[in-house]
């Protein structure tokens, strides 16, 4: 019988539910292993049952994962555009706890872990933004935007070299949102810096030649 939606377990439905579908299909696996054991040792087992028993149990099987991976992938999917408008909302503390909840079933998405470097940083907890955006920056669609994430925070906490050297990272891969950092006072204690204000001089290139925004770096 294929698997219907059961909404008492929700969102539940994800890596452990699909881990429980393939101990089924194991079992199934057992079950037919045992009757074809039994044809071979000469017990009255009808082959039709037999087959019957080979045939259902692989349908079913494969009916069920099918099913449960599908319901899996659409109540992420749902759950991810919550997450985005609450970023759009600027809701940060509900970006921190749905952030966390998608990561549990789903650590490789770049997009979710720099909504929570987002988060953390609108909270005034750049430690735990530098965690999260040190994941992000791995994405190479997100990299620029993380990089540049990555310099504000270590400005924030004291560590001017390491934020410049995250900052030059940046406009070497062609960032240009030279007004975000203009504007963000995570960078005051930068701005006597020689080496800051070379920085900033090599910005206008970029913009010359950039085609569209970095990504992710005003909308999410």
């Amino acid at each position: 019988m294929p698997l219907r939606r059961d909404e008492s377990m929700g969102r539940r439905w994800n890596l452990p539910r699909l881990a429980h579908l393939r101990l089924q299909s194991e079992k199934r696996t057992l079950l037919t292993t045992l009757v074809c054991g039994a044809v071979v040792l000469g017990l009255v087992v009808p082959w039709n049952q037999v087959a019957s028993v080979i045939v259902r149990g692989e349908a079913e099987s494969k009916s069920e994962l099918a099913t449960a991976a599908q319901w899996d992938q659409a109540s992420y999917d749902r759950q991810r555009n919550e997450l985005r408008d609450r970023v759009r909302d600027k809701d940060w503390a509900q970006v921190v706890e749905r952030s966390g909840q998608l990561l549990q079933l789903r650590t490789t998405d770049g997009q979710v872990w720099r909504w929570l470097g987002q988060a953390h940083m609108a909270l005034g907890n750049p430690e735990k933004a530098e965690i999260a955006w040190r994941q992000a920056v791995t994405f190479p669609h997100f990299r620029l935007a993380t990089l540049y994430g990555l310099s504000e925070c270590l400005a924030l906490r004291g560590d001017g070299e390491a934020a410049m050297d995250c900052l030059e990272e940046a406009i070497r891969g062609g960032f240009c949102e030279v007004e975000l950092i203009d504007g963000n006072s995570s960078f005051d204690s930068l701005r006597g810096e020689p080496r800051f204000a070379e920085l900033m001089a090599r910005v206008p290139a970029n913009m010359v030649s950039a085609a569209r925004p970095v990504h992710g770096l005003i909308t999410p």
